[in-house]
C-alpha cells in the first residue's frame, strides 16, 4: 500500500508539551518565547502534560497561576497518573541516569510511550535526541530550529527542526489561553537569500527522504504527515 493511502487512516497526532515549551510560553523574557507562542497559536489544544513538568515550569516562573489557569481552560490536560505508572516513571529514570534524566522528562517519555501517534514538544535537544520510548524506538519530537548559519553558506537545513518536521509555519488554530490575554507572536523563516526557490527544493527533498525513513521507524509519524497534510490545505 502506498504511503499517502495509509495516511488517511492515521489517528489525529497527541501533543506532550514538555516544561521547555510551557517556560518559554509564559516567559516573555525566555529565549524560546517566540517559538513557543507560534506553537500555541498554531496548535489546537489540548496538550499532554503531567505534574512535576508543571512543578517545574511553576518554580521556574515563580508562580503556579498560569500552568492552573491553562489546566482550567482545557489548553492543558494531566494524562499521567504518576502513582500507577511510577514503576515505569522509575525505570526510564534509572536507564538514563548517566545522563542523568530529570523526572520531567520521564515522564514525557512515559508519555509518549502511553499515547500512540504522540509528539513531544520540547526545547531540549540534546536529551530527546538519546531519549527512546519502548527501549528502542525514536520518541518523535518538536523542537525549535538550529541557529541559522551565516548567509555566505547558509544550510537549508536551518529551516528545519532536528525531527524533521518543519520548525515554523504560518499561522492557524488559536488557543483559548491566548484569547484569555497572553500574548502570543507570529515568527515565519524568510531566508536573505537569492536561490530562495533552489532551497526551499532541498529542504523539502530532504524533509520527504527523512520523513519516510522515519515512517519505516515509527507509526506516529504517520499522524504528523497527516496533520501537516491538512494544514497545507487549510484544515
Amino acid at each position: 500500500m502506498p504511503p499517502c493511502a495509509r495516511l488517511s487512516r492515521a489517528a489525529p497526532m497527541k501533543k506532550i508539551a514538555d516544561s521547555g515549551l510551557l517556560i518559554g510560553f509564559l516567559d516573555r523574557k525566555d529565549k524560546y518565547h517566540r517559538w513557543a507562542a507560534e506553537i500555541f497559536e498554531r496548535e489546537a489544544p489540548p496538550f499532554h502534560t503531567a505534574e512535576p513538568i508543571l512543578a517545574e515550569v511553576a518554580a521556574v516562573i515563580g508562580s503556579a497561576d498560569d500552568v492552573l489557569r491553562m489546566l482550567e481552560l482545557g489548553d492543558l490536560v494531566i494524562s499521567l497518573n504518576l502513582q500507577q505508572e511510577a514503576a515505569a516513571v522509575r525505570a526510564l529514570a534509572a536507564k538514563y541516569k548517566a545522563r542523568p534524566m530529570d523526572l520531567g522528562d520521564a515522564c514525557c517519555v512515559r508519555l509518549a510511550e502511553l499515547l500512540s501517534g504522540s509528539v513531544v514538544f520540547t526545547v531540549d535537544r540534546a536529551d530527546f535526541s538519546v531519549y527512546r520510548k519502548h527501549s528502542r524506538q525514536i520518541a518523535p519530537g518538536f523542537l525549535p530550529a538550529q541557529p541559522e548559519q551565516p548567509s555566505r553558506n547558509r544550510n537549508p537545513r536551518s529551516a528545519w527542526s532536528a525531527s524533521g518536521l518543519p520548525a515554523l509555519s504560518s499561522t492557524g488554530n488559536r488557543h483559548s489561553f491566548k484569547s484569555a490575554g497572553k500574548p502570543t507572536h507570529s515568527i515565519r523563516f524568510a531566508p536573505n537569500h537569492r536561490n530562495l526557490r533552489s532551497i526551499a527544493t532541498i529542504a523539502v527533498q530532504r524533509f520527504e527522504r527523512e520523513l519516510e525513513v522515519r515512517l519505516a521507524l515509527s507509526a506516529p509519524y504517520l499522524s504528523v504527515r497527516r496533520t501537516l497534510s491538512h494544514r497545507s490545505h487549510g484544515h
